[in-house]
């Protein structure tokens, strides 16, 4: 994990969650809160700071979900 990567700035993954993004290694990773434009819908996304991996918005559970599928950094 490079030296610089910032801290996690949304909900922290203090309870370890997620698991660390699969590119850079970095365990702080987000899990970011967003409004959909079309409804108004909360949907959630799961973000690197270090990196800035992410992915579509979804349901906070298959957002969760879909992140810790992926295998993570050698």
């Amino acid at each position: 994990m490079p030296e610089t990567c910032p801290p996690s700035t949304e909900d922290v993954n203090g309870n370890g969650e997620l698991k660390p993004c699969p590119f850079c290694g970095n365990p702080h990773v987000s899990l970011v809160e967003t409004l959909r434009e079309l409804d108004g819908e909360n949907t959630y996304f799961v973000n690197c700071g270090c990196c800035n991996a992410s992915q579509l918005p979804d349901s906070k559970e298959r957002a969760v979900h879909d992140w810790n599928q992926r295998e993570e950094a050698q």
